[in-house]
Parts: C-alpha cells; structure tokens; sequence
C-alpha cells in the first residue's frame, strides 16, 4: 500500500535548496506555471500519441531538446518526483515545474562548481547535500555516489548530480509518508518496504 498523507511535513528540501520556512514539495508548492510557448513547443514535438502527457523515454527526448541530456533513469526518478497522480507519466504543468527544478539545481551545480569545471567531486557533492540539511554517513554517500556516478569516475556532472538530487528528493518524500510523527525513524513491516524498494527503483 501506498504511505499515508504527508501533511506537516519538515524534511529537508532536494539538495541545492535552502530549507524552506515552510516545507515544500519540489514544484507544487508555487502557484501554476505561466504558459510558455517554447516549453509546449517542446512537449508536444514528443506526445506523439497526444495524449497531454509524457513517460520517461519521452521526458529524455523533451529535454534533449532544452539542450540538457539526461539517461532514463534519471528521467525516471524526474516523472516519479513530479507525478501527482501517479500515472507514471507528467502532463505540461509538471513538465513546466519539472523544468524550473532542473534550472535551480543547475545553479546550485555552479555555485559548488568553483573551478567551472562542469564536474564536481565527490567531497564537493557531500558538502552541497550536507549544506542543505541531508544527513548522510559516509557509507550511505558512499551508496548514493555509486548509484549514479556509472561510469566510475568519482565524480559527477550537472546531470549527474541533478540525478543525485532527484533520488534524494524522492527518498525524503516517501520517507516523511510513513514518518508521521516526524520523529526522524520509521519502522516498515515487508510489505511496506517492498512498496518503498519499488518505487525507489528506476
């Protein structure tokens, strides 16, 4: 079963952001994004059936065409960050706010990037979640680095870690659906965390 609601919630916010006063899911917390043409133009040159929304393989070739590349796992944990139904694909609203959520990170990415390298190591993608108030030892970093930095370089680039943000973002949502209490640890019978392995799987 799914978790139950996430009323009050008070987890930190997808690394590159500043906790907020008043806890916010990334994208829904802000009024409906203001049309934009070239964004639709985007969205529906990849509906192909027109059905008013997109899967992952779509996501990738939509933002392909903003000129940022991402690989299918990463527009996999973007849909399941951003889906409100849960349909597994987003419509053009989210597809917006999803947008506007890869613009931050990307700055956040060059405010930690200080030698414009276009990568950041692994102590500096530490330091980036740490400062946004992600508590993580050093195996699980260790963990989360290796999940998405596939080619083993030890480092990651803008996507990489916009990837890193997104599975971070995910886990802290589903987490705080189960932690009603906000006592910071919850406790999950099989069934339960079968429910959380899958939907933290891209």
């Amino acid at each position: 079963p799914p978790p139950p609601g996430q009323q009050n919630q008070q987890y930190p916010p997808p690394p590159g952001q500043h906790p907020p006063h008043q806890p916010q899911t990334p994208g829904y917390s802000q009024p409906p994004p203001p049309h934009n043409p070239q964004l639709q133009g985007w969205f529906q040159a990849v509906d192909a059936d027109r059905s008013g929304a997109i899967d992952g393989h779509e996501l990738c070739r939509a933002l392909s065409n903003t000129g940022t590349s991402f690989s299918f796992e990463a527009a996999t944990l973007m849909i399941k960050m951003f889906d409100k139904d849960k349909t597994g694909k987003i419509t053009f609203d989210e597809f917006v706010a999803l947008h506007t959520y890869i613009g931050q990170m990307q700055s956040a990415f060059q405010i930690v990037d200080k030698d414009r390298s276009g990568w950041l190591s692994a102590a500096e993608v530490q330091q980036a979640i740490t400062s946004s108030g992600y508590s993580l030892t050093q195996p699980t970093f260790n963990a989360v680095m290796q999940k998405v930095d596939r080619a083993k370089r030890g480092q990651l680039s803008v996507d990489g870690y916009i990837e890193l943000c997104c599975f971070l973002g995910t886990a802290r949502n589903i987490f705080a659906g189960y932690d009603l209490h906000r006592s910071g640890s919850i406790t999950l019978n099989f069934d339960q965390w079968i429910y959380v392995a899958n939907t933290m799987t891209a």
